[in-house]
């Protein structure tokens, strides 16, 4: 709790109007519970968001199958719209078999009652759902920056891969990265120029550290 308090002034004091509460949200302690941390972003003048695992692919970090299956979705929706969150972040989602796709819509569709927005993270590409449902504010779909330090997109293919995408959100309009900012990467200037100018989506997440 008290480390979420840190980001949650990180983002008042940059004048962010949300900010995601992530994984594990449910596990919550030292000093506080999601009820806090929420009323505690919500005094600051900020709309809190919150992370939710898909639960259909990394059966790893939680909450978990809290969205699944309509009704207990239906439940979820009514508690954090009664709550005051603004939107979920969903995340790990498993490939694009037919169930997945339709699980998509699904959460989408009861969301629109709750009136709350959607991202969704480690997701299929962007394919024009927002022209529907414009509560849907952005899909990854693509290797974020995370993946740097990792074996699979090392630190020059990285900036290739931005150079790349560049070009790639003007045709899909919703891509979303995972923006760390690496010290050896990226200065918080250029992260911000590639955001800014280039992505132009509706919702974006910048990983900045208190």
């Amino acid at each position: 709790y008290q480390k979420v308090k840190e980001y949650i002034d990180v983002a008042a004091e940059m004048h962010w109007p949300y900010n995601l509460i992530d994984w594990e949200w449910d596990e919550m302690s030292n000093g506080g519970n999601l009820q806090d941390a929420v009323k505690y972003t919500l005094n600051k003048g900020i709309k809190p968001l919150l992370w939710y695992n898909s639960s259909t692919n990394w059966i790893g970090p939680g909450p978990l199958f809290r969205l699944n299956k309509k009704q207990d979705r239906e439940k979820e929706y009514a508690w954090l719209s009664e709550m005051g969150i603004a939107g979920i972040k969903v995340d790990f989602f498993s490939g694009d078999s037919v169930s997945t796709m339709n699980y998509y819509i699904d959460l989408l569709e009861d969301a629109i009652k709750y009136k709350l927005m959607l991202n969704f993270h480690g997701a299929t590409i962007p394919r024009g759902w927002q022209r529907t449902y414009p509560h849907m504010m952005s899909v990854e779909g693509v290797y974020g920056a995370e993946w740097v330090t990792s074996v699979s997109l090392g630190q020059n293919d990285y900036l290739t891969t931005n150079s790349i995408q560049i070009f790639i959100v003007l045709c899909l309009h919703t891509k979303q990265m995972a923006n760390l900012v690496r010290r050896y990467c990226m200065t918080i200037a250029l992260r911000l120029l590639y955001n800014l100018i280039y992505y132009k989506i509706p919702l974006e997440n910048f990983y900045l550290p208190p």
